[in-house]
């Protein structure tokens, strides 16, 4: 079928992360990203709606660019760069991958094209500047694979999943604490996550 493809003006905007109220509660800083990620869901649905899709368990492509743009004292009269000006885009305009959770995220809660973004088996982020009279954007394209991806079936294989998925990183660490390779604060971290790791999945498997 034929890609899906769609641009949200604006500056692009990162999936900030969850911080802690003095209260205890978790929340998520609002810095525009509520507005963008709606934005983005209604053209997901618009374009769902033209191409008459329906959301499907198919594993899927993503592909998104970031366009910024400049700020003024990037430029000279000319027209040109400046010689300070850098190349890509700081670090303050967000992590590519809090960019792409924002992206994926808004697409699958406008429900029309996947049922979850776990279906995305495949990815390309790019972040750039855009040129001197280019506006920012955020560029989305989507390839379906019309390949549905295989579910779990059955609580013991899921519970099984947990521990499997768990032991490679819990050896890993183990064998850089006895190869003296972790050492003082982080040694006690890393006993600590692990202790933690290991409670977590016998509270999963015994449900």
């Amino acid at each position: 079928m034929d890609a899906i493809r769609f641009e949200i003006p604006g500056q692009p905007i990162a999936q900030p992360r969850a911080r802690w109220a003095r209260s205890g509660h978790a929340y998520t800083p609002d810095n525009g990203i509520k507005a963008y990620k709606s934005a983005i869901g209604i053209r997901a649905a618009l374009e769902g709606k033209r191409q008459r899709l329906e959301a499907t368990p198919d594993a899927c492509e993503l592909e998104v660019e970031f366009v910024f743009q400049r700020p003024a004292s990037h430029w000279t009269k000319a027209g040109g760069l400046t010689a300070s000006a850098p190349r890509f885009p700081p670090k303050r305009c967000g992590d590519f991958d809090n960019l792409a959770k924002a992206v994926a995220a808004a697409i699958t809660d406008s429900g029309a094209i996947w049922e979850d973004d776990d279906q995305v088996v495949q990815a390309i982020v790019r972040k750039r500047y855009g040129a001197r009279k280019e506006l920012p954007r955020t560029v989305v394209v989507i390839r379906r694979l019309a390949q549905p991806l295989p579910m779990a079936s059955g609580a013991g294989r899921r519970k099984a999943s947990h521990l499997q998925r768990a032991t490679p990183f819990l050896e890993f660490a183990q064998d850089g604490i006895e190869d003296g390779l972790i050492e003082g604060p982080r040694l006690a971290r890393q006993k600590a996550l692990q202790v933690s790791v290991v409670h977590h999945l016998h509270l999963v498997t015994a449900r």
